[in-house]
């Protein structure tokens, strides 16, 4: 088991993308926090399926996008589960509108969660990981952020590469992986 005694956060964690790699990294040795913001009962069927697993765990609400909800997550995820060694920033929503159609309203929230959730994430919990030397953070983003598609003007935004390599980074890693079409319901 390769992260026996790490602890994981994983945004959006309780249905597709973020299910998984809750699953992956519990099954590598890792007890994880699972956010969610709306289903409740898909978070707690995660940390169900984790316990069995032999995992500590912990299913909490917090909507990413809003920063002091950001910090109660990751102390109450600290309490619970000790110091955070890896954040999965996978929350993240789109709108099926073109740029021309989409409201400045649905613009808005898609940019909070996909974009400020994980500046407010990595902000409260990198510390920390610098602090002990060894951290890591995974940005799952989308493929539609490389390029442009007219149907998806909302993930046609650039992802944020930018915080995949940051200079103070050092000797923690952290990097973006880019899903394509990944059916979550």
């Amino acid at each position: 088991m390769k992260l026996a005694g790490r602890t994981a956060v994983v945004t959006g964690g309780s249905r597709g993308i973020g299910r998984a790699i809750a699953l992956a990294l519990a099954e590598e040795g890792a007890d994880v926090a699972i956010n969610y913001v709306a289903n409740e009962g898909a978070a707690k069927a995660v940390a169900e399926e984790l316990k069995r697993r032999g995992r500590r765990t912990l299913a909490v609400r917090a909507d990413v996008s809003d920063f002091r909800d950001a910090q109660r997550m990751a102390e109450e995820a600290r309490k619970a589960l000790g110091d955070i060694d890896i954040l999965v920033n996978n929350a993240g929503v789109t709108s099926d509108k073109t740029f021309v159609k989409m409201e400045p309203a649905t613009w808005r929230r898609v940019l909070s969660i996909n974009l400020d959730g994980v500046f407010n994430c990595t902000k409260v919990l990198v510390g920390p990981m610098i602090e002990r030397g060894w951290g890591r953070i995974v940005n799952i983003t989308s493929v539609i952020g490389q390029t442009s598609w007219p149907a998806r003007g909302s993930r046609s935004t650039p992802s944020p590469r930018g915080s995949s390599r940051p200079s103070w980074w050092r000797p923690s890693r952290s990097g973006c992986v880019s899903a394509s079409w990944i059916r979550s319901r």
